[in-house]
């Protein structure tokens, strides 16, 4: 548990449910409002602020999100929370890739920082969302032939794991 604040990580759990159980704008209102009260509740919930951010990256705004991630990423550096780090440099990359500037080496520059730190950990789940993350980064500039390593590693992973979303992804 990420926090020793109970009611914190109530409003955590249940922003989460919400968000992936969302069909409407509303849906995503209400979860990013739970997560607001979560942050207030214990603001070293890094989780929380990861998840409010991809409420706005998974909706375009990009600008909105990495505001959100790069403050994560300078707390959890601050807290010194490895994982914290990792999800948030996972999460800027994708706010840069989302941007569709495939090119750009600041996504892979973060999914690789963020696999390094998996690695650390010796998180199999973070690494597997890591390798497919950098083979994302490949596929868009078309270097398929680094992209199916990339992802041929991840399937083998997620595989392992048994992560269903994990293994579609990598396919």
């Amino acid at each position: 548990v990420p926090t020793a604040n109970a009611k914190a990580y109530e409003y955590y759990l249940r922003a989460k449910h919400k968000y992936e159980k969302r069909e409407n704008t509303d849906d995503t209102e209400i979860a990013r409002g739970l997560l607001n009260k979560a942050i207030e509740l214990d603001d070293n919930l890094l989780v929380a602020k990861v998840l409010l951010g991809r409420t706005y990256s998974d909706i375009g705004d990009y600008d909105k999100a990495m505001e959100i991630y790069t403050s994560a990423l300078q707390q959890a550096e601050e807290l010194g929370d490895k994982r914290g780090i990792g999800d948030s440099l996972n999460n800027i990359g994708f706010a840069y890739y989302g941007t569709g500037d495939y090119e750009n080496e600041k996504a892979l520059d973060s999914f690789e920082k963020a696999f390094a730190i998996m690695e650390e950990l010796g998180d199999k789940h973070g690494i597997g969302d890591s390798l497919n993350n950098i083979g994302f980064v490949y596929y868009g500039t078309g270097d398929y032939e680094k992209a199916l390593d990339y992802f041929e590693k991840a399937f083998a992973i997620m595989e392992e794991l048994g992560d269903k979303h994990g293994i579609g992804d990598s396919l």
